[in-house]
């Protein structure tokens, strides 16, 4: 099989990353796991209010990331970003 150069995001299942808090918080936590993206399967997870992606080589937050209108804590600490996007202004929390 010929190496095309394309490589293939890490299927990951969402869910088994996902933890409740005691006070209704929803912790998404996918801190080392050699993502380039942040999967799209996270921004089907509406109910998300903490979302941890540290470690990993995310270059770019997608605009839609609006779509978490829980979200109150965004981590991308040790990630490549090349720049923040105008998007996160209208996140409310």
């Amino acid at each position: 099989m010929a190496d095309t150069g394309i490589t293939e995001e890490p299927q990951i299942n969402i869910d088994h990353y996902v933890s409740k808090s005691y006070n209704g918080k929803t912790f998404l936590n996918l801190c080392d796991q050699k993502l380039t993206e942040i999967p799209s399967a996270v921004f089907d997870r509406e109910d998300v209010t903490n979302l941890f992606l540290s470690n990993n080589s995310i270059c770019a937050i997608p605009p839609e990331i609006t779509k978490l209108k829980q979200l109150e804590v965004l981590v991308l600490d040790n990630n490549c970003l090349e720049s923040i996007p105008v998007e996160l202004c209208d996140l409310k929390k």
